[in-house]
């Protein structure tokens, strides 16, 4: 549980731009655009008037849907999600929080029984249109109609209340602490990437990227055998948290060559390049599908 816990290094500067709806946030402000902390939705409230985000959320409850008090929820903004609403994918207004957890407080009548009020749940983060556009329902984070929790067409864990469909939720046990349960979908990611490649079993990985991807992927490798780890990234203070969640050595790669991060994995591994190159930094500098191939052991 000690990770991190949500990102929201723009929340200040879009809600005094206006950007975000104000009845609509809830949510601590932080102090420095590096923080990160949780947010503990259900115990704030709106200074702004009844919230108009909850007026939405009634709209939008159908039959097979539940109504959700969020308990925490994490947010941010990337350039990936910029360009949504320079499409058209995304609009204003829009209650942020992608990744939450929460309790139902309602049902809606068609819901199945296994659904009731009081259960602790967590939810896909995507969700396609169901089965007209040709990806969905497998390939559903692809669908061109799909909706994003906070980003696109579906308000956020910042929300009061949220709406949600019972096809697209997840039972949580009770026991489950608030701030792991709301890392479930970031952490579901590291782990299917994990079981797509080859077994980390007895193997070394690196993995690029210093975010709370690749700290949760690093500590996924661990447990599932990866005998060394190496994490490589430009923040100094999120290298250290690194090291304190189970990474075997970080490299800061701030001024660094490839033939620098050659060397330097080299030289933690042994002698030989790792088997397993995880990319979650986002940054093409190290990570092509050119220098690939560089970084990773075809024989040793």
């Amino acid at each position: 549980s000690g990770l991190l816990l949500g990102l929201c290094p723009v929340l200040d500067f879009l809600q005094c731009m206006h950007v975000l709806p104000w009845p609509c946030l809830s949510y601590t402000p932080v102090q420095s655009k590096s923080q990160f902390l949780l947010l503990p939705v259900a115990k704030l409230s709106s200074e702004f008037g009844p919230p108009v985000s909850v007026a939405r959320m009634l709209r939008s409850l159908t039959a097979r849907s539940v109504r959700i008090k969020p308990t925490a929820a994490t947010s941010t903004i990337s350039k990936h999600q910029e360009g949504y609403f320079e499409t058209g994918l995304a609009t204003y207004p829009i209650t942020p929080g992608h990744e939450w957890c929460g309790t139902i407080v309602d049902v809606g009548p068609d819901c199945p029984a296994n659904w009731a009020k009081g259960q602790f749940v967590v939810g896909e983060t995507t969700m396609g249109c169901g089965d007209c556009c040709g990806f969905c329902p497998e390939q559903y984070n692809r669908c061109p109609q799909r909706t994003e929790t906070g980003i696109a067409r579906r308000d956020g864990g910042f929300a009061q209340y949220m709406a949600f469909p019972v096809s697209a939720l997840h039972r949580i046990a009770d026991t489950v602490p608030v701030d792991v349960a709301v890392l479930a979908e970031p952490l579901s990611v590291c782990v299917h990437a994990v079981e797509s490649a080859q077994s980390p079993k007895g193997t070394h990985a690196v993995v690029f990227g210093d975010g709370p991807i690749g700290l949760l992927l690093a500590q996924v490798l661990k447990s599932y055998g990866a005998t060394k780890v190496v994490m490589v990234g430009a923040t100094p203070q999120r290298l250290e948290l690194a090291r304190t969640v189970g990474a075997d050595a970080v490299l800061d790669v701030r001024g660094q060559s490839l033939l620098d991060v050659q060397a330097y994995l080299r030289q933690s591994f042994g002698g030989c390049l790792p088997s397993l190159v995880y990319e979650a930094s986002g940054n093409t500098e190290f990570v092509t599908p050119r220098s690939a191939p560089q970084l990773v052991a075809r024989w040793c």
